[in-house]
């Protein structure tokens, strides 16, 4: 009874370390490296921001390429964003992105390719980039879009 029960405990632990390691890769990037907390308050402040346009752009994704991010900003309030996602071949990404794949992959870049506007939307309607949301599906595209505006809001406050 007790050789049962150790192999039925046995079982379900495996099964449980099976479903906690199979959805991750090997790959490591900076983009998608998960945020610390606090790690966006300093760049919520639009106090000191200079008048201009700002375009910075991320690190490159080595499957998914990298973004460029415009910020318009007058009188201390973000009042443009542009978001380009440009693929690992430098083309970059239009609603056409992904259509050419399988039917999985596609919808992954269809999401991913309506995020991009769907960020900027976002920053520009809160105006705060901590309350920028991250969508399912597009987190490669909220990392570089994080990192992009930081990179133009520092350039802002110089």
């Amino acid at each position: 009874m007790a050789k049962r029960k150790y192999a039925i405990f046995a079982a379900a632990a495996f099964a449980a370390l099976q479903l906690m390691t199979g959805c991750g890769n090997d790959e490591t990037d900076t983009a998608g490296q998960a945020q610390q907390p606090g790690e966006t308050a300093a760049y919520c402040d639009l106090s000191k921001t200079k008048d201009g346009t700002y375009t910075a752009e991320s690190s490159a994704d080595k499957v998914h390429g990298k973004s460029v991010i415009s910020l318009t900003i007058k009188d201390h309030t973000i009042t443009a964003v542009n978001y380009q996602g440009i693929d690992k071949d430098g083309t970059p990404k239009t609603s056409d992105y992904g259509k050419d794949k399988d039917p999985t992959n596609a919808k992954k870049a269809k999401i991913a390719f309506e995020a991009q506007q769907k960020y900027a939307d976002q920053l520009l309607q809160k105006q705060k980039l901590a309350q920028v949301d991250a969508i399912s599906g597009a987190t490669i595209n909220y990392h570089q879009f994080i990192e992009a505006v930081k990179k133009d809001l520092e350039e802002a406050n110089k």
